[in-house]
């Protein structure tokens, strides 16, 4: 292994309060399926609104570091709110964004903070594409999205659509983009003129797409199988649960929330297979923590 090269890639994701946990698994699977990996982790986040604490337990893996987010993105999306109903308590969905100013790096792979890792996606940085990414539901339905409204469409009007939508989750983004220019583009894209209508829904995927349309590929499901979407990725694939590499748990029903997961899961078993693996990884990393915490108060230094 070249580590000269592979130090030079990152693996960037954005945390909030209620996601620490989320994240702290998301990296612990990470590197545990990819440990030919020894690149930097960068979490994104409002710093200034995490605790001590939480910041400590991102801390507490290696080659984590902390990027606070850039005050003009922050400032553009909390005006949003003022301006969109819909857009309240969302203001961190727009922090993806900031993967792209991650400069100095051959590639970044950004990825949402409720996903797990379960194989290795070392293969996609042999790509020379400019951004890998998998299908939105739209994609998987065999549908467009409208530019405006970013409501799926039936293929009609080839001008008013955006063909081949992918989900923001997971994007393996190379260096080409990640300049000066291309992110001050898209924080633009977060100022009002863009989203006045209350009735787009979608926000770093929006941008990300529009601003992006025609560069990205398509790679298979199994690099961000996302779970509220099911039954279309199946159909579209039916050879995708032979080798899913990540579950991706898109949707309100997070697997440290209790409650809403313990629904999500009654009458599912690919969902009670997901939620059940992400239980053994938060286990595992509990483990390694306190052996950890041992090993320390026991070092006679």
């Amino acid at each position: 292994m070249n580590s000269s090269v592979s130090k030079n890639y990152c693996l960037a994701t954005v945390t909030t309060k209620s996601f620490i946990m989320g994240t702290a698994v998301l990296i612990d699977s990470f590197l545990e399926h990819n440990v030919w990996f020894d690149g930097d982790i960068i979490v994104i986040a409002d710093v200034q609104e995490l605790e001590q604490q939480e910041i400590d337990i991102l801390s507490g893996f290696k080659r984590v570091k902390l990027v606070d987010v850039s005050s003009e993105l922050r400032g553009n999306v909390r005006d949003l709110e003022s301006v969109n109903s819909s857009l309240i308590g969302k203001a961190a969905r727009f922090f993806s964004l900031e993967s792209f100013n991650l400069r100095g790096y051959e590639k970044v792979l950004f990825c949402d903070s409720d996903m797990l890792f379960v194989g290795t996606v070392e293969p996609l940085f042999k790509s020379e594409r400019p951004l890998l990414c998998c299908g939105d539901g739209a994609y998987y339905q065999g549908k467009n999205r409208n530019k405006r409204s970013f409501s799926p469409c039936v293929p009609k009007v080839p001008s008013e659509e955006i063909s081949n939508t992918f989900n923001a989750g997971f994007m393996l983004i190379d260096q080409s983009l990640i300049t000066r220019t291309i992110f001050q583009s898209l924080v633009d894209m977060t100022t009002h003129a863009y989203w006045e209508d209350e009735t787009i829904l979608h926000t770093d995927q929006r941008i990300l797409n529009l601003f992006f349309a025609g560069q990205q590929t398509i790679i298979p499901a199994v690099y961000n199988y996302l779970l509220t979407h099911q039954n279309s990725i199946n159909a579209a694939d039916p050879t995708v649960l032979e080798n899913i590499k990540v579950f991706h748990f898109n949707g309100p029903a997070k697997p440290w929330l209790l409650e809403r997961s313990m629904g999500a899961v009654n009458d599912n078993s690919l969902q009670l297979r997901a939620y059940i693996r992400w239980h053994q990884q938060y286990e595992k990393l509990l483990t390694k923590k306190h052996l950890e915490s041992i090993a320390k108060n026991l070092s006679p230094n």
